[in-house]
């Protein structure tokens, strides 16, 4: 006879960890009916549109990131020549 291992975890709910999948397949089925190739290379075309405009913004953002580093490098490097000629030593 095995001895009877004793646990000292604390039982724990079981907690759904997944989204429910049943909307997106309808939504597939619903555009499988009704798919005429207008309306799927419309489809296509608002999600290229929709991932230019995403590019666009992300490189509008690192632009300006670009910018703010190389001003912040600029005064830096002000700052650190005024403090070098204030406080030389004789």
């Amino acid at each position: 006879m095995r001895p009877r291992s004793r646990r000292n975890t604390i039982q724990q709910p079981r907690v759904r960890t997944r989204a429910p999948i049943a909307p997106t397949n309808s939504l597939q089925k619903e555009s499988k009916a009704r798919g005429t190739m207008d309306e799927d290379k419309d489809c296509a075309s608002a999600e290229r549109k929709e991932i230019a405009a995403r590019v666009a913004t992300f490189k509008a953002t690192q632009e300006r990131f670009q910018r703010e580093r190389a001003e912040y490098f600029a005064a830096t490097l002000k700052n650190a020549g005024h403090l070098r000629s204030t406080h030389r030593l004789a």
